[in-house]
């Protein structure tokens, strides 16, 4: 209850001191959070609200930041890859294979090459090579031309 500018104070129910005490005390919490509210407000606002010009804490700005940052690393990253998945598809395979020097056969793994297993009278036709004593290049299928992704960077391709 007001009286004229002055706050008068009324008794809670109850007489005992304890009450008066737990009043005071709940009735400054109440003061501490108007002020805290109304610190939130800018001067135009009448309903209380939160502005939205509140200045933002430095991990969040830090946070929008980085997180900026990284969208466009990766959409850089990505625009990056895909220009150079067109060149390596315009270049072509222009060099032989590591694997097969460009003849697109390799000796047989399971024989050594021999075309036969065993020794002496126990020796038979290899079953993987069927005696031929080389297989298809796994690495090139046979063609002899090195795939894209084992291209390499040559020092005359460096030299002007």
């Amino acid at each position: 209850m007001f009286v004229g500018s002055v706050n008068v104070l009324r008794k809670p129910r109850g007489c005992c001191f304890h009450g008066w005490k737990y009043w005071a005390i709940e009735r400054q919490e109440r003061l501490e959070r108007r002020q805290r509210h109304v610190a939130f407000r800018s001067p135009s606002s009448k309903t209380g609200r939160p502005s939205l010009s509140m200045e933002l804490s430095d991990e969040v700005l830090t946070a929008l930041i980085v997180g900026g940052l990284g969208t466009i690393a990766g959409i850089g990253l990505l625009a990056f890859t895909e220009v150079q998945g067109e060149r390596g598809k315009a270049r072509g395979r222009r060099e032989p294979c590591v694997e097969c020097r460009g003849d697109g056969q390799v000796a047989c793994g399971y024989c050594q090459g021999r075309g036969k297993l065993g020794f002496g009278q126990y020796e038979k036709e290899c079953s993987y090579c069927k005696g031929r004593s080389t297989v298809v290049c796994l690495n090139c299928g046979g063609s002899g031309l090195q795939p894209r992704y084992l291209d390499r960077i040559r020092p005359e391709d460096l030299m002007d």
